[in-house]
């Protein structure tokens, strides 16, 4: 389609060169024709300055008017000459003219007899509006393409969103991780801080126990000891009041629980009250 744009214009091209050519030709021959008029008349002006002067100087001498005479005769002479070579180039020249006018005539004719022209005139019209229609479907298409881009970019902007909320996302889901081996890591150190407070109290209660035994077994061990004096001493002195029972003198120490706590350091007399405390002073309820 293209081709056959490019060589409708290059044969209209052509056309109107040689069109332009043939005007060019048909002005130069009318102006050598004005040019070779306007010499006509210049000469034929001369020709009578030539007569008149002749006329006048008739009186003159005949030597002088036999001088006159052939001045006269050779400038009309070549006066002539000019005038027949004028009339030569002016009658070519309208032949050239009558030529070019029957070519001129010939040329249109034909072109208006075939109707080429008009046919490639149409042809250049109906080509020129399939160029245009090309011209407007890839302007669409360039506008399509635009958007195209314009909705990659949008979703490379999304995709970009996306990857930072992954990367947030996994940030925050190490943060849970390590948030959650840290919580495991804490009950787990509660429940061996729990077993660590019980194995403690077991021993505080098997301590006490054993200090119980020996405070119970002490004053019998005192009152054994304390008897055989008592019965001498009886025996070389007056009679005295009864001594206390063993029993009476000595009263037992209560059982005493301390929190583990150092902060803490409360006693108690019991070891429920004692476990509820620890567990709310080591805050192992959580």
């Amino acid at each position: 389609m293209e081709f056959e744009i490019s060589e409708l214009r290059r044969l209209l091209q052509e056309e109107q060169e040689h069109s332009v050519k043939m005007k060019t030709c048909l002005y130069s021959a009318v102006t050598m024709i004005h040019e070779i008029l306007s010499d006509f008349k210049s000469l034929g002006e001369e020709l009578e300055k030539v007569r008149a002067d002749h006329a006048v100087k008739e009186s003159h001498s005949l030597a002088y008017d036999e001088m006159q005479k052939k001045g006269f005769r050779e400038r009309l002479d070549s006066l002539t000459a000019k005038l027949v070579e004028k009339e030569e180039a002016l009658a070519i020249s309208q032949r050239h003219l009558a030529s070019l006018h029957e070519a001129v005539r010939l040329q249109n004719a034909e072109k208006e007899g075939s109707g080429e022209v008009k046919v490639l005139k149409e042809q250049v019209k109906n080509l020129s509006d399939e160029v245009q229609a090309k011209k407007d479907e890839l302007q669409a298409n360039m506008q399509q393409i635009q958007t195209l881009r314009t909705e990659v970019q949008e979703l490379q902007g999304v995709n970009d969103t996306v990857m930072v909320l992954e990367e947030q996302a996994k940030i925050y889901q190490a943060d849970f991780e390590a948030e959650r081996k840290a919580r495991e890591l804490l009950v787990a150190e509660k429940e061996r801080v729990v077993e660590d407070f019980r194995h403690l109290v077991k021993r505080n209660e098997a301590l006490l126990k054993q200090v119980n035994e020996l405070q119970n077994n002490l004053p019998r061990e005192n009152a054994v000891t304390s008897q055989p004096c008592s019965s001498l001493r009886r025996r070389e002195q007056t009679p005295s009041p009864p001594t206390p029972r063993p029993q009476d003198d000595v009263i037992p120490a209560p059982k005493r629980y301390f929190c583990p706590n150092p902060e803490c350091n409360m006693i108690f007399t019991t070891v429920d009250p004692l476990q509820l405390h620890v567990i709310t002073c080591l805050k192992l309820d959580d």
